[in-house]
């Protein structure tokens, strides 16, 4: 928290011995601290969107001709589902197992 709030202060050329919390305070500004914030933000919102989307689509609520996990085979899941269709998903998996030796 304190830095957060604290100005960087710059390290004391006299000092023999920089500890690693002189450094941080030296170098890390208020903005460094909100880049990263935002960054684990986002992180968190992707993973708890995947897990909810791994959920719907387990107990076949999603896509609609979706079966439930016991009824039917078992589709598997890919992380580009996120951002993609199911099919084009499958397509991109396709694709990238192939290029694999």
């Amino acid at each position: 928290a304190y830095l957060s709030v604290a100005r960087p202060r710059p390290v004391s050329a006299d000092a023999v011995d920089k500890s690693v919390v002189d450094v941080l305070r030296a170098t890390i500004g208020v903005w460094e601290l909100a880049l990263l914030a935002s960054v684990a933000l986002q992180l968190t919102l992707c993973l708890c969107s995947w897990r909810i989307y791994r959920q719907l689509r387990l107990t076949g609520l999603h896509p609609p001709e979706g079966k439930p996990l016991g009824a039917g085979r078992i589709v598997e899941m890919s992380g580009w589902e996120l951002c993609c269709e199911v099919h084009d998903a499958q397509y991109i998996s396709a694709q990238c197992s192939n290029l694999d030796p």
